[in-house]
């Protein structure tokens, strides 16, 4: 500053000069200043206030921040080891992510093998009585559904049905002669070249899983005709509709047993589904399995002494099933499948 203040003063004594010597008619000597300039005082105050020191500082947040929340995806139950055993060859269907297949595998869980692949469903393999053949239904599309039949190594596909309608759940008569099968919920038969296509009952609400007694006498199926789902037998030709279960629940599934004197079945009579056994008359009830869980789909082994069945106990949950084996009376029940996926619609090779 005092610099300053000196150059501004040197300037005005030079301009003074310079504008002395311009005046023309001055005759008198300048006469230089009499007292040497005095470089103006710097009058600033200092600050007595105590600096207050830079407020950019960062502030510390003034709320925790919150981890978004993620729902764990649940941790399925370890699966036991395999203790599977017995002779038999079993059909059915897992669904996954990718597709649906049918495979078959072993009574004692080994040779597990795949037959068929298809993007859309595939669901209720049924093995033919000779054990050459193999039907089951196929969506063509999301409206459009027909039996098919295949060779019991997965070739040679063939189509039966060629309707615009639902034709599901297909299953052998005894003699090898003509297929049982769903059309939009009502029961209808047909020949095994799917030649002769027949309405066997017009059920007013619905019906679905037909299957043949072992004599070819008889046909048993599920009905709602009655509010909830019920087991029902008519004879083969349609006559003689009689009811087998009578109870408030669903009662799903209905299979003979190969000597004919029992039928197994689904139900949800303790509140969750589990495999019961009747005698053909209706009489006799008994219950099979019973957990927390869900146990469905029986399938008597040829020789009447093992039912097959799915659950989903060792998984815990519900779109993955495995395959399970017990005897008859319920006993030892095993395990014979590990893999994930749904599994389902259990037939026993003849």
């Amino acid at each position: 500053m005092p610099n300053r203040h000196k150059a501004i003063a040197t300037l005005t004594l030079v301009l003074i000069l310079i504008a002395g010597c311009g005046k023309a008619q001055s005759t008198a000597t300048p006469i230089p200043p009499t007292a040497t300039p005095v470089p103006p005082t710097d009058t600033s105050v200092p600050s007595t206030a105590t600096p207050i020191p830079p407020t950019d500082t960062p502030m510390p947040p003034t709320a925790t921040p919150v981890p978004p929340t993620r729902t764990p995806r649940p941790t399925p139950t370890p699966r036991p080891p395999l203790s599977g055993s017995g002779g038999g060859v079993l059909a059915f269907v897992r669904t996954r992510e990718s597709g649906w297949a049918i495979l078959v595998i072993n009574a004692d869980g080994s040779e597990q093998r795949r037959l068929l692949f298809h993007g859309q469903a595939l669901a209720y393999p049924e093995w033919s009585p000779d054990g050459s053949q193999i039907a089951f239904h196929k969506h063509q599309s999301d409206e459009i559904v027909s039996i098919n039949v295949m060779g019991a190594d997965g070739n040679n596909e063939r189509r039966l049905t060629h309707t615009e309608t639902y034709d599901t759940a297909p299953v052998w008569s005894p003699d090898g002669r003509q297929i049982a099968f769903t059309r939009d919920e009502d029961i209808w038969i047909m020949n095994v070249d799917g030649s002769d296509q027949r309405l066997l009952m017009d059920d007013p609400v619905a019906a679905n899983g037909a299957d043949w007694s072992p004599d070819g006498s008889q046909i048993v199926f599920e009905s709602g005709r009655h509010g909830n789902t019920e087991i029902y037998v008519m004879e083969s030709d349609g006559s003689n509709l009689r009811r087998l279960t009578n109870n408030e629940t669903e009662d799903w599934w209905p299979t003979w047993s190969p000597d004919g004197s029992q039928i197994a079945f689904m139900s949800v009579l303790d509140g969750d589904w589990e495999i019961y056994v009747m005698n053909s008359n209706g009489g006799n009830l008994r219950q099979l399995t019973e957990n927390s869980v869900d146990d469905r789909g029986p399938a008597w082994s040829p020789d009447g002494t093992r039912i097959a069945f799915v659950s989903n106990r060792d998984t815990g949950l519900r779109n993955d099933t495995e395959i399970y084996v017990m005897n008859a009376d319920g006993t030892d029940q095993q395990r014979i499948t590990e893999k994930s996926g749904f599994e389902w619609g259990i037939d026993w090779r003849p």
